[in-house]
C-alpha cells in the first residue's frame, strides 16, 4: 500500500500530508506549552489556596485600610499597617509565596522591625523622631505596610510583575501620603525579594535600603533549577523545548538589582542549606548589585524559610560569615546608611525642572533682544 499523499478525510481539502503532520504536532505542542505555563504560575502564585485567613478581632495598633490602584486597572486593594514601638520609621515588607498581608504584617512587626533597631546605631533610638521626612505628628513610631499581592487574598485578579510592582507603588504612595519626599526601607523574604527589587527599580527614589532574605535570580532560573533538583537531568531535557515559556514573566532580579543607583543600602542574607533556591542565586542577586554599601552575608546551617536564624545572623556577628571579599560594609554600617538615607528628602519634581526653566528663560531673553 502506498502512503497517502494527501489527508483530506479530515481537513476536508487536499492538504499535503506533512502538513497535517505538522500542524497536529504543533497543536500538541502549544496544548503542552499552556499546560506547563499554567503549572509554573500557581506553583509560584498558590494564591488560589489560600483562604482570607483575616483576623476576628485585629490589636489596636494594627488597621487594615484601602488603596486604588491608580498604575494599572483602578481597583480598591485592601493593605495592612502595623505602627511598632520603635523609633520613627516606614517599613514596607514583603513576604513569600504562601503569605497574605496578615502574615506579612505580623513577619515585619515582630520579626524585621527589632533586627534593624538592634543594629541602628543608639543617637537614632531616642525621640523626638530623627527621620523628619518619614515622619507624622501622630505618633513617634516605626510602621510596617504590607499588601497580599494579586490573587491572594483578599487581592484577587492575575499574578504579575508588571500589575504586582504597579500595585506596591501604589502602596508606597500611601504610606508615605502624609510625608512628601519621604523614603521607606524594604525588608522582604523569598518570593518577596523579586517583589521588592521591582518595585525599587521602578521608583529609586522613595526606597531608603533593602533587606532581601534567600533572594532568586529569576523566575526562569529559580523554575530550571527546581526541575533539575527534582527531576535531574533527565526531568530538564524533558521540558526543554518549553523553556522559553519561563521566561514569558521573568521576574528578573539580577536585571533590577543591577539598575538600582549607588547610594541605596542592601544587604543579603544567604541561608547555606537553602532547599528551594540554591544559594548561588543569592549571590548572583548581590553581585548585581553596585551600591556603595552593601553586605553580604552567609548564614550556616539555616534552610529557605529559617527567617528567624537569618535575622539573628544580621544582628549577631557570632551567628553568620560575613563576605568581606564582596561586601563593602557590616551590618551596622549598613543599618545607619539606611536611616542617614530616609533623612535625605529625594529632590522633587519641580527642583529638577528649575535648571531647564531658567535655560528656556534666557533663550527666550536673548530672543527678545
Amino acid at each position: 500500500l502506498k502512503p497517502r499523499p494527501f489527508c483530506c478525510g479530515c481537513c476536508g481539502s487536499k492538504v499535503p500530508f506533512w502538513a497535517c503532520c505538522t500542524g497536529y504536532c504543533f497543536v500538541v505542542y502549544m496544548i503542552i506549552g499552556v499546560a506547563i505555563f499554567f503549572i509554573q504560575h500557581y506553583l509560584f502564585f498558590p494564591g488560589w489556596m489560600l483562604s482570607d485567613n483575616a483576623p476576628i478581632r485585629l490589636p489596636e495598633n494594627v488597621e487594615v485600610f484601602e488603596f486604588k490602584a491608580t498604575r494599572s486597572d483602578g481597583k480598591l486593594l485592601s493593605g495592612i499597617v502595623e505602627n511598632a514601638t520603635q523609633v520613627g520609621l516606614r517599613v514596607v515588607s514583603f513576604g513569600g509565596n504562601a503569605m497574605e498581608m496578615y502574615g506579612t504584617a505580623e513577619m515585619c512587626s515582630r520579626r524585621f522591625v527589632p533586627a534593624f533597631w538592634k543594629l541602628a546605631p543608639k543617637k537614632f533610638r531616642d525621640c523626638p523622631c530623627p527621620v523628619s521626612a518619614g515622619c507624622s505628628n501622630k505618633v513617634c513610631g516605626t510602621s510596617c505596610y504590607a499588601t497580599s499581592y494579586r490573587g491572594y487574598p483578599p487581592n484577587y485578579g492575575w499574578t504579575s510583575s508588571r500589575t504586582v510592582t504597579a500595585d506596591l507603588l501604589d502602596l508606597v504612595d500611601n504610606a508615605l501620603q502624609d510625608a512628601p519626599g519621604g523614603r521607606v526601607l524594604v525588608m522582604a523574604w523569598s518570593l518577596g525579594t523579586a517583589a521588592s527589587l521591582q518595585l525599587a527599580a521602578a521608583n529609586p527614589d522613595r526606597i531608603a535600603g533593602m533587606l532581601l532574605l534567600a533572594p532568586f535570580a529569576s523566575v526562569g532560573v529559580e523554575t530550571r533549577a527546581a526541575i533539575k533538583n527534582m527531576a535531574g537531568m533527565l526531568g530538564l531535557a524533558a521540558v526543554f523545548p518549553w523553556l522559553w515559556i519561563f521566561y514569558l514573566d521573568p521576574w528578573d532580579s539580577v536585571a533590577a538589582m543591577r539598575s538600582l543607583p549607588t547610594d541605596i543600602p542592601v544587604a543579603v542574607a544567604s541561608p547555606s542549606m537553602d532547599e528551594l533556591i540554591p544559594p548561588w542565586q543569592h549571590r548572583a542577586v548581590f553581585a548585581a548589585s553596585q551600591s556603595t554599601c552593601r553586605a553580604f552575608l552567609e548564614v550556616p546551617h539555616a534552610g529557605h524559610a529559617s527567617i528567624d536564624k537569618m535575622l539573628q545572623a544580621v544582628t549577631d556577628p557570632m551567628l553568620r560569615t560575613l563576605d568581606h571579599a564582596a561586601s563593602s560594609c557590616s551590618t551596622g554600617e549598613w543599618a545607619e546608611a539606611v536611616v542617614n538615607r530616609t533623612r535625605m528628602a529625594p529632590r522633587s519634581l519641580a527642583s529638577l525642572r528649575m535648571p531647564g526653566l531658567y535655560c528656556a528663560a534666557a533663550v527666550l531673553l536673548l530672543l527678545c533682544l
